[in-house]
This record gives C-alpha cells, sequence and structure tokens, in this order.
C-alpha cells in the first residue's frame, strides 16, 4: 500500500495574507478603542475632579462670604463624593454651627461631622476644640473633661482646655482643682479676662477671705505692669467682697482708662449691667466702638439704642448699603418706628435679594407686618415670626416680634412664653419685663407682675409703663392689713400720678385700691372729680373699666360716666350698649334694642361689625333668647375674623349648639395655628360636655396637658382639667388642679365655686382676687 504522503504540512497552517491583515487590522483597532476608553475614563475622572474641585472652592467661596447656609448645601453635595476629605469635614461642621435651629438641633450634624473628622485625624486640635466647646455649652461634664484632657495631649497650652477643665471642675464641686487650672489659664493668656474672673470667683468659692481676693488682684497689678486695665479686676474683686460702693468707684475708674480691646469693654459693660449702671454701659461700650472702630460693639449698641428709642441714632450708623444683613434689618426696623417707610421698604427690598441669607429673609420675613399690617392676618404674622425665631432661636429680636404676635392673636399665655425667651436672650432690655408683667396684671397675678416691673424699672429708671405697671401689681397684691404695702402702693400711685399718657390706670388703679380698703366715698369722690367739665378725656376703655367698677360696688356713678363718654368719643358702639343696659328709662329688653338701633342709625357708622357685636352682647347681657341665634350668624357671616370667632366661643347662648361649636373651634384652630391656646381649651371643653367617652375624656387630657406644658400658669387649662378628674373619680387631684388654677388667677369666680364644692367640709376657703 502506498504511503500516504502529508505533503508539507506548514503549509495547512498558514494564515494566508488577507485573513493576516483583517486579524491585524482588528487587533490595531481593539488596541485603539482601549486607547480611548482609557482616555474617556481619564476624562470623565478629569472632569468629575475638576467638577468636585469646583464645587468645593464655590463652598468655600460662599462661607468666607458671609452665607453659610448656601456653603453648607455646596460642602454636603461634595462630600457625598469625597467623605473622607477632612478639611471640608471640618469646614460642613463650622457651616452648620454657624446656621442654628431651634432647641439645637443643628447640633447633632455638627457633632456627627466632627466625630467622622476624629475618626480620620484622632489628634486634630480644631475638631477636638470645637467638640469640648458644645459639650461645655451643653453642660455634659463628663465628655466636656475627656475631651479636653485628649485636647491637652496634643497641645499642653491649650487656654481654652484648661479654661473648660477649670469651669466643669467648678460644676462637680471641685474647687480646688478648678481653681488651679484657671491660675493656669492666667499664666499662659495674661490677656484672658475670663480666666482672671474666674480666679477671683473661684477663690470665692473656695471660702477665701475678700481681703484675700482683693490682695490678689494688687499682686496682679504689681507684677505685670501691663496689666490691662486692673480697675475692672478690683471692681470684680469688691464686689465679690461685697463692697459695692467700692465696686461702683472701680468701675467708674475702669470706663474712664483706655479700651484695649472690644473683650475689655464688653466685661466693663456686663459689670455695670450687673450693678445696674444700664446707660453708662451703653456709653461704655459707645466709646469702645468709636476709639476701636470694633464693628462687633456697633452690633451690640444697636439693639440698646431700639430698645431705649434711640431709633434715628440706629439709621445715622448703618449704611442704606450695610453689608450686615443684621444691622440693616436693625436699620429697616428703626426706619419703620420713625414712619420713614418708603426708606424701610428700600431696605426690605435688599434684605429681600440675599435670598441665601437666613438673616435677611428672617427680617424680610418679619417686617412685612411692620410695614403694612393688613397685608397679613394675625395668624401670618404670627406664622412668619415663628419661623424666623425657629430658625435663628438665639436671636432676641425675632422672639420679641413673635411674642407680638402672639399678642395681637390674643393668646397671652404663648406671649408670655416668647416674652421669657426674648429676656433670657436679651437681659438688659427693659420691654420683656414691661409687657410680661403687663400680661400678669391681666390675669391678676399681682407677685409675678410686681417682680417683673421692678425689673424693668432697673433696667429703665424712667419708663412710665415700668412704673405704672409696679404701682398697678402693688395695688392688687396689698392685703388688708398689709400697712407697709399700702403705703407703698400709694406712694407709687401718687409717683405715677402726674404722667399724662398713664393717667388713666393710675387713676384706675387708685379707685380699685380704694375699694380694696373700703373707702367708697372716697372712691365715689375721685370718680366725679375724673368726670368734671374741667377734667381731661379719657380713653374708652377706661371710661368701661370705672363703669364696671362703679356697678360691681355700688358707687352709681354710671350715668355720669356714661355722659362723659358721650361728650368725649360721641355715640359709640360700646357706649350705645353700655347705655341701654344701665338707663333707668327703658323698662323692656325690646325697648333697649330699639333704642340701640336708634342710636346707631343716629352715629351712622363706618364700621357696622363693632355694631353688631355690640347688638349682640346686649342680646346676651339681656339673656334674649334670639341671641344664641344672632351669635352663630354673626359668626357665620365673618368666618374669618378672629375676635368675632373668639367672642362668640366665650358665649354662653351659643355655646349650646354644639354643631356650632364644633366650626368655631375649627375656625379658630386656623386663624390662629395648631400652638393657639385658646382653641384646644375650647376644645377640651366641648369634650367633657354632656355624655363624656373614655375616647373624649382622653383626648380632653391630652389637649389640657400640652397646653400646661406650654403655659403652666393657663387658670382655665387648671379648671379643666379639674373637671377631667373630677370624671374619673379622682376627687383629691381635682382639688390640686383647682388650688393650682387660684393660685394662677385668684379672681377666677368658677374655679373657687367648684373648689368649694369638692372640698370637704371644715376646709379653709379659697382666697380669691
Amino acid at each position: 500500500m502506498p504511503r500516504r504522503s502529508h505533503g508539507n504540512w506548514k503549509q495547512r497552517f498558514v494564515i494566508p495574507v488577507k485573513a493576516r491583515r483583517r486579524l491585524a487590522l482588528l487587533m490595531i483597532a481593539l488596541a485603539l478603542m482601549a486607547m480611548c476608553a482609557a482616555i474617556v475614563s481619564l476624562w470623565r475622572d478629569q472632569q468629575t475632579q475638576r467638577a468636585l474641585t469646583r464645587l468645593r472652592e464655590q463652598a468655600v467661596t460662599a462661607e468666607e462670604s458671609g452665607q453659610p447656609r448656601q456653603a453648607l448645601e455646596l460642602y454636603q453635595q461634595y462630600l457625598a463624593s469625597r467623605p473622607r476629605d477632612v478639611d471640608a469635614l471640618m469646614r460642613l461642621a463650622r457651616c452648620r454651627a454657624a446656621t442654628p435651629e431651634a432647641n439645637s438641633r443643628h447640633l447633632a450634624v455638627v457633632m456627627d461631622a466632627l466625630k467622622r473628622v476624629l475618626a480620620l485625624q484622632p489628634n486634630r486640635a480644631d475638631a477636638l476644640r470645637m467638640l469640648m466647646n458644645i459639650h461645655a455649652q451643653r453642660c455634659d461634664d463628663k465628655e466636656t473633661a475627656y475631651l479636653a484632657h485628649r485636647l491637652l495631649t496634643v497641645q499642653p497650652r491649650d487656654v481654652q482646655a484648661h479654661r473648660c477643665r477649670a469651669v466643669t471642675l467648678a460644676r462637680m464641686n471641685q474647687t480646688p482643682e478648678a481653681l488651679a487650672e484657671a491660675r493656669l489659664c492666667v499664666e499662659l493668656d495674661p490677656n484672658d479676662l475670663d480666666a482672671r474672673a474666674l480666679v477671683l470667683f473661684l477663690m470665692k468659692q473656695s471660702g477665701e477671705t475678700g481681703a484675700a481676693i482683693e490682695q490678689t488682684v494688687e499682686t496682679w497689678s504689681q507684677s505685670e505692669p501691663n496689666l490691662s486695665n486692673p480697675m475692672l479686676y478690683r471692681a470684680i474683686a469688691a464686689r465679690l467682697a461685697g463692697d459695692e460702693d467700692k465696686a461702683r468707684t472701680c468701675l467708674l475708674e475702669a470706663s474712664r482708662e483706655p479700651m484695649t480691646s472690644a473683650a475689655l469693654a464688653r466685661a466693663i459693660a456686663a459689670q455695670m449691667d450687673e450693678i445696674g449702671w444700664f446707660d453708662l454701659a451703653t456709653d461704655t461700650l459707645e466709646q469702645a466702638a468709636r476709639s476701636l472702630g470694633d464693628r462687633s460693639l456697633t452690633s451690640e449698641l444697636i439693639p440698646r439704642w431700639h430698645h431705649r428709642g434711640q431709633d434715628s441714632r440706629i439709621v445715622d450708623t448703618v449704611a442704606a448699603g450695610e453689608a450686615d444683613s443684621d444691622l440693616l434689618g436693625w436699620r429697616a426696623l428703626a426706619l419703620i418706628q420713625l414712619r420713614r417707610l418708603d426708606d424701610a421698604i428700600l431696605a426690605c427690598e435688599v434684605l429681600h435679594q440675599r435670598s441665601h441669607d437666613p438673616i435677611a429673609q428672617a427680617w424680610r420675613n418679619t417686617l412685612q407686618q411692620e410695614l403694612n399690617p393688613i397685608a397679613q392676618s394675625a395668624a401670618q404674622q404670627a406664622i412668619a415670626c415663628r419661623l424666623a425665631a425657629e430658625a435663628l432661636p438665639l436671636h432676641p429680636q425675632f422672639q420679641a416680634m413673635l411674642a407680638r404676635s402672639w399678642e395681637l392673636l390674643d393668646e397671652p399665655e404663648l406671649a408670655r412664653s416668647a416674652w421669657r425667651k426674648t429676656a433670657t436672650l436679651a437681659p438688659v432690655w427693659p420691654d420683656p419685663w414691661i409687657a410680661m408683667a403687663k400680661l400678669d396684671l391681666a390675669a391678676h397675678r399681682y407677685p409675678q407682675a410686681a417682680a417683673e416691673a421692678r425689673q424693668a424699672i432697673r433696667l429703665a429708671p424712667d419708663n412710665a409703663d415700668a412704673g405704672v405697671a409696679l404701682a398697678c401689681a402693688v395695688a392688687g397684691a396689698v392685703k388688708d392689713q398689709d400697712h407697709a404695702m399700702l403705703a407703698e402702693a400709694w406712694s407709687l400711685l401718687d409717683r405715677m400720678a402726674s404722667e399724662p399718657r398713664t393717667a388713666t390706670a393710675v387713676l384706675t388703679a387708685r379707685i380699685r385700691l380704694m375699694l380694696r380698703t373700703g373707702m367708697l366715698d372716697e372712691a365715689a369722690h375721685m370718680l366725679r372729680k375724673a368726670t368734671n367739665a374741667d377734667a381731661a378725656p379719657l380713653p374708652q376703655d377706661g371710661v368701661m373699666s370705672l363703669i364696671d367698677l362703679s356697678r360691681r360696688h355700688g358707687l352709681a356713678q354710671e350715668t355720669i360716666l356714661l355722659e362723659c363718654d358721650r361728650r368725649w368719643h360721641g355715640v359709640t358702639p360700646r357706649w350705645a350698649m353700655m347705655q341701654a343696659m344701665t338707663d333707668a328709662a327703658i323698662t323692656t329688653e325690646d325697648g333697649r334694642l330699639a333704642r340701640f338701633d336708634a342710636w346707631q342709625m343716629e352715629a351712622k357708622p363706618s364700621a357696622p361689625l363693632d355694631w353688631d357685636l355690640a347688638r349682640v352682647q346686649l342680646m346676651e347681657t339681656q339673656k334674649l333668647d334670639a341671641a344664641a341665634g344672632a351669635w352663630i350668624a354673626l359668626a357665620d357671616q365673618h368666618p374669618h375674623d378672629l375676635r368675632v370667632q373668639r367672642l362668640a366661643l366665650d358665649s354662653p347662648t351659643a355655646s349650646r349648639d354644639a354643631a356650632f361649636m364644633e366650626r368655631a373651634v375649627q375656625r379658630l384652630r386656623e386663624l390662629t395655628g395648631e400652638e393657639g391656646l385658646h382653641w384646644r381649651l375650647a376644645r377640651a371643653g366641648l369634650d367633657l360636655r354632656g355624655d363624656v367617652t373614655d375616647a373624649k375624656l382622653l383626648a380632653a387630657g391630652k389637649l389640657l396637658h400640652e397646653s400646661l406644658a406650654v403655659a403652666p400658669h393657663l387658670a382655665s387649662a387648671h379648671r379643666l382639667l379639674a373637671v377631667c378628674m373630677q370624671r374619673i373619680g379622682s376627687t383629691e387631684a381635682a382639688i390640686e388642679q383647682l388650688k393650682l388654677a387660684l393660685a394662677s388667677d385668684p379672681a377666677d369666680a368658677d374655679a373657687a365655686a367648684m373648689l368649694l364644692r369638692l372640698q370637704p367640709a371644715g376646709a379653709p376657703a379659697p382666697s380669691g382676687g
């Protein structure tokens, strides 16, 4: 068999030339594609890196230009892709700290960012210091001490860490150790005013004598010839030693010496504020601001000027194009107070253009109610103020504006709470104390009103409103046998009687005091004197208060007062209602309404709603069956009028219609917002009427507890809660709530009557005002 020839086997595996060319082209194409993909990937990475770099640069620019909220958003976008950028995390923490929220909710984000920084760089000093200061503000002594120890291992001479340790140890009653830390702070930084003041305070706490404290100051002044203003420390030492006269003398000398720093000026002013020299403290800050050219001192002075009625100084000091939004907001407010509304509108427009600045927007939104109160409802004004106060919880002016908006909504307890926060944030402002005194006077809380009025007088000795509030509070708190308080009340009332603006309030307080002490003839004589032909006109509110006093105490001066009111104010709805009620010539209810309608036709009123309200109130007082229908029709006709809804809700006749009460409560809730207290009390009262189910009882109790959490002195809430306690069979708890109601408002007759019914026989009767 012939052998098979395989031929040239290599030829069988040889790739043809054409195929080789195709393969080469394919390899080249693949290589090119890979190169293109690599180039595209590299280009995308570069673009991403450039975009992130631009984003970071924009964030830094926004932060450095004073726009922390905008910078915060940019840093958050950047860190989503670069979570390990420690510097960006630190900047995020600083920006978040610069945009505070209500109840310090922002601090959680700040602390989280700082902990991430320390996880990446455990020995980063600025992160340790910032976190330590946050824990110190929150009085978290254990964490503060731990972080201060960590910071001192990195920077052993860090003054802030030593000061935090000193304060923390002092709070933990470890006074000797705290004193050693404070003295170390002074050694490390001889110009640290706070550390020196802390040394003197801790010496007092440790039981050292006043002479030893004063000797320490003398040692400082002799051993340190460059010590800044030793008279300040002598004043502090004298106060700690109980020598107020020497402290005042030293403070006067300290204020005359050159101010070397803004911190020194603030320290001297703070000491002056504590002893009641508020005007001199303001003068000291003004001199320091002029000599040092420090803008931060101007920022502290402007609120002082505003609350002392010196708005023209604010306008002269702050330029129309001021870069600082807070100063520009104060300028706009001052312009409004000066009735220069066109200039104020221009300032608000500038604020509106700064859309990324939360301070600018808060000022602009809250000033709208000042510029045009008619354009916004009271509820909308309250919402704007509430948002501003929540966005900037440490800004006292927005708390003050919120308090005024609650007053417009007739929510006195919420207003008082906001004024209390304002006073805490700005302890040298007299207005919050005056406002709280007036609110407590209206609620018959005379001791609290007197204390608040005294504080207001301490802050502003010449303020007539504060003086009248104190006089009325002392007069209201007088007990029959308290001759010293009685003498003080008469002295205060006599002193304030010369103030024309507050003459009516003083007159009413004097008559009330006479009636309380049995001087009925003298009270009637004073009423006649106030209404003779030569007497100055009294405002109608004052006349109506005097009519009420005359009727309740049998002084028989109603006719004379009504004649004067008509002579002074003409035919008004309130006059017509009171005249119809008191005119002895009118003997029937229909006759009173007919006479009222005749007076209305005579007056040709421009405000018919006031006449409608007065007519319905007249029907209510006459106990006419048609009063309920009139109230319901009027309230349904004016569903957005806060005054109508509140009066209708409080009407005994209209309250019998459950369906109407449901509508009125819902309207009031919409008008005043979820935080309103009046609708909550009305809703709870509805739930406690008639057949009360467990669900209604629970709902009413929840509303009342929520109200008392906000306003613990709300007498009506305590009284309704007593009804709840009685319904569930807890008589003792009901009695306690009624006692709290009478402590909050001694004039609460319903609470006093209910307490008499529930108290066991032989128990002391409740004291009412």
